[in-house]
């Protein structure tokens, strides 16, 4: 009988024991709290990578962009003139943008781009001439965008993202064929982008994305011939992203 009784007091013993250290069923001391098992530990350092990968855990990343665009100008013609013309131009487009982290899908981007906004214009440059002027117009502005981004993760290393805002615009040179049109150094217009990228490991991503910029919302300029000139430049680029 005594035998019988101290087996079993060191089998409930040992089967006790056996349960508590087993990680499944574990509890903290003190808390009252069931401690995670492998399995849910295993997905919650997937998540955790997955953070980690989609720039979740960075406070920040950078975007260097090359692209080409094409500008084309809009204007009012003034009454009682006539033989204007004008043609869209392209340029080379290459951009530096900062995107800080805030929310989930909602981040704020800004940064530098030099756009090439060239276009062609016939007409008129004076009351005494009769004669319409064709003009190659070459702006190269250096804007600065200040933009809210929006985006998020389609698959496993494929994101998208949609950014806009305003941008201000700072006309590098100083252009002849600019002055005798009346054209401003100041742009003020909207900036729009839509980017894709591919994760090639948590901190590095290739880019292709297109964009659309609305200039001459403070009025471009005007002369003889026209007025209230805006610009419509639409560009595609590519690059590479840099979290940090």
């Amino acid at each position: 009988m005594i035998v019988l009784l101290s087996a079993f007091i060191f089998g409930t013993g040992y089967g006790v024991h056996a349960r508590d250290n087993n990680p499944r069923f574990s509890f903290s001391e003190g808390t009252g709290k069931k401690s995670l098992s492998l399995k849910e530990r295993d997905y919650q350092n997937a998540l955790n990578e997955e953070a980690k990968r989609t720039g979740k855990f960075s406070l920040f990343y950078i975007d260097l962009q090359l692209g080409y665009g094409a500008t084309n100008p809009n204007y009012d013609v003034k009454s009682g003139v006539s033989g204007v013309s004008s043609e869209s131009k392209g340029g080379f487009v290459t951009a530096a943008f900062i995107t800080l982290t805030l929310f989930d899908m909602l981040n704020f981007t800004t940064g530098l781009d030099f756009t090439k906004k060239n276009f062609g214009l016939t007409a008129p440059l004076d009351p005494d001439s009769l004669i319409s002027t064709p003009q190659e117009i070459s702006n190269s502005f250096i804007n600065i965008p200040i933009m809210f981004n929006f985006g998020g993760q389609l698959s496993k290393d494929v994101g998208l993202q949609l950014s806009a805002g305003p941008y201000f615009g700072f006309l590098m040179g100083d252009e002849d064929n600019i002055k005798e049109l009346g054209l401003k150094n100041f742009d003020f217009g909207i900036d729009a982008m839509l980017t894709g990228d591919y994760a090639l490991n948590p901190f590095v991503s290739i880019l292709l994305g297109t964009g659309f910029q609305f200039g001459g919302l403070n009025n471009l300029g005007s002369n003889f011939s026209i007025e209230n000139v805006k610009t419509n430049n639409w560009r595609v680029f590519s690059g590479v992203r840099l979290g940090l």
